[in-house]
């Protein structure tokens, strides 16, 4: 069965958050636009979208401000961390 809902993030550093999704949480990548810095990455059936941002981003509708996600919670069961 396909996810019911995959959040997408937008990140200020796509390779920089793959390495942790990837190396530390395990999850893998499914599909991934490198031209369009994104990422579909899932593990286990919780799947994300990464997305690195880009000024001219359709998807933002105010200004962006760090930290990225305030607000945002999410519960993600993983088996295992590594440590880096």
């Amino acid at each position: 069965m396909p996810p019911r809902l995959v959040p997408e993030f937008l990140v200020s550093d796509l390779s920089r958050s793959k390495k942790f999704y990837i190396d530390v949480l395990e999850f893998e990548v499914l599909y991934e636009r490198t031209e369009e810095n994104f990422a579909y990455i899932d593990l286990k059936g919780a799947s994300l979208m990464l997305g690195q941002v880009h000024p001219a981003s359709r998807l933002l509708i105010g200004r962006l401000e760090h930290p990225f996600g305030r607000g945002v919670n999410l519960q993600i069961e993983v088996d295992n961390v590594i440590s880096l």
